[in-house]
């Protein structure tokens, strides 16, 4: 999926909305693009792009920013109507008539059944994960079961469909 981003980051004012902030420092470094000079580089090397997660757009950057041509949602799964800091950059990129909006996801199925084509209309490219096995792109599942016996999930805050990772990381550190 990198590819499609490079292109649309190359040929559009694009901006890129994702999850979380590891995975902005992911993307940038495979963009070749050192995380504390991330904009400086970019503009050098004429690239027209923003990426960052929902708040951070919502917070810092959409007031008064011109619209992009094109905005990329990351693992679009988060991105439904309920979710209001995707909601957010939507609507306000909105503004632009003929914004481009592509969603990317390897987990287009969510636990509460939300459909993404309340934010996206359609699907454009589809790829089955026993095709990507077949192809070689991921090797074959193996499946184990663990049972963990005396793990208290109640005190665990969600987030969206998501746990919240400290609140987790805490609990599984004292089991």
């Amino acid at each position: 999926s990198l590819y499609f981003y490079e292109v649309m980051i190359y040929l559009l004012d694009t901006w890129i909305v994702t999850p979380r902030a590891e995975i902005v420092q992911g993307m940038l470094q495979k963009l070749d693009l050192l995380p504390e000079k991330s904009h400086l580089k970019m503009l050098q090397q004429g690239i027209m792009a923003k990426i960052a997660t929902p708040i951070t757009f919502r917070n810092r950057l959409l007031t008064g920013q011109p619209a992009p041509d094109a905005l990329i949602i990351d693992e679009a799964h988060h991105a439904v109507p309920r979710c209001k800091s995707y909601n957010a950059v939507v609507q306000y990129f909105q503004r632009n008539a003929e914004l481009k909006l592509m969603g990317c996801t390897a987990t287009p199925d969510r636990l509460d059944e939300a459909a993404l084509g309340q934010m996206f209309e359609s699907v454009a490219f589809e790829y089955q994960l026993d095709q990507a096995i077949a192809d070689g792109w991921l090797v074959e599942i193996e499946q184990q079961f663990v049972t963990v016996e005396d793990m208290d999930l109640s005190c665990v805050r969600s987030q969206g469909d998501a746990l919240n990772q400290t609140d987790l990381a805490e609990v599984m550190s004292e089991s």
